[in-house]
């Protein structure tokens, strides 16, 4: 599960990429977070790092965590980045 359509424009900095490389991209960002129970969402994406996370609010506690992942060589980052 990802940030709704709705929401901000997180991967404003892969415009310049391909269609199909941006979308493998999303794809595969999107995936890696869905693998952690607790931390599900993509919250937040630069350019060579993304952040998964959550916010948890009862009424009483608010909880946010997260993780952040760094990109691959090859993507938009590293010395054979896209």
């Amino acid at each position: 599960e990802e940030i709704s359509e709705s929401g901000p424009d997180i991967y404003g900095e892969f415009n310049y990429l391909p269609p199909v490389c941006r979308e493998n991209l999303k794809e595969q960002m999107a995936q890696r977070c869905s693998e952690h129970p607790f931390q599900p969402l993509l919250v937040e994406v630069s350019q060579c790092k993304f952040k998964c996370g959550n916010e948890l609010n009862n009424g009483r506690t608010k909880l946010t965590s997260g993780q952040s992942f760094d990109l691959k060589d090859g993507t938009p980052c590293g010395q054979n980045k896209i």
